[in-house]
Formats: structure tokens, C-alpha cells, sequence
């Protein structure tokens, strides 16, 4: 709520106008090899996003939803099983997007630096991105 996606109706305004949630979906929906696509003035080597590992816990009774029963939900490799739920890890990819006056973008993998992927490959992830704040000027 409060935040601008692809489902938002025209002309709405967002709650908060520094975030902002540009795609959900699918790991289908971005390649880690090209990164991001049909999005024009990056900086060669800066349109790729971060892989984040994130742990989720499912705390529903001690089993799955009905949608995932009898088999694994999507998505997930290393399943621990616990007392009181399901941990899992999935791989979610993020970016914290530049743009200069200029309107060359980029991503950034830190707060004091660009990311630079060579011939497609990331080799950070986004904890740096995560665990500290961002500038809003870089």
C-alpha cells in the first residue's frame, strides 16, 4: 500500500515518493546474464541488480499453505524444518537506482560506490545495500 507498481491505476500519486517497486514477479523476469532490460542510459556494466539471500519463515501451524501442500513451493533449495514452521532461503534481487543530470543510471552496490558487473557477472551481493543507508545524493 502506499507504494507505485505496475497494477497502480493512472495518475496515482505515491505515499512515499523515494521507494518505489518497479517489478514482482517471477525469477523468469530478469536475467542474471544481460540484467536489466528495456530500460535506456545505464552505464554499461551498472544494469545489473544484487542478489540478496533472504531466510523466510513460514509460520502456519507447522505445515505449508494449501497451494504448496504435497510439494515444495517454487523457489526454494535448503528447507529446514522446525517446531513451529518451514525456513527456507529465496534470492531476491535488488538495485538502488542513480541518474545523473545528464540521465546516465546506474545501480549502486554500496553507499559510496557503482556497481561495475564484468561480462555479466555480479560478484557482490546486496548486503551492503541492505544493511546501510543510501544516499540520496551520490
Amino acid at each position: 500500500p502506499g507504494m507505485l507498481h505496475t497494477m497502480s491505476p493512472p495518475g496515482l500519486l505515491p505515499q512515499y515518493s523515494s521507494w518505489s517497486l518497479v517489478c514482482l514477479g517471477p525469477s523468469s523476469l530478469y536475467s542474471h546474464n544481460i540484467g536489466l532490460q528495456e530500460q535506456p542510459g545505464f552505464i554499461s556494466g551498472a544494469n545489473f541488480l544484487l542478489p540478496w539471500d533472504v531466510t523466510v519463515k513460514l509460520e502456519h501451524s507447522g505445515h505449508l499453505p494449501p497451494l504448496w501442500e504435497g510439494k515444495r513451493p517454487p523457489g526454494i533449495k535448503n528447507k529446514k524444518t522446525f517446531k513451529d514452521g518451514t525456513q527456507f532461503t529465496v534470492k531476491v534481487f535488488i538495485g538502488v537506482e542513480y541518474e545523473c543530470h545528464r540521465g546516465h543510471r546506474f545501480i549502486a552496490s554500496g553507499p559510496d560506490s557503482v556497481l561495475k558487473a564484468n561480462m555479466g557477472i555480479v560478484k557482490e551481493s546486496a548486503n551492503r545495500v541492505a544493511s546501510n543507508d543510501m544516499p540520496l545524493y551520490f
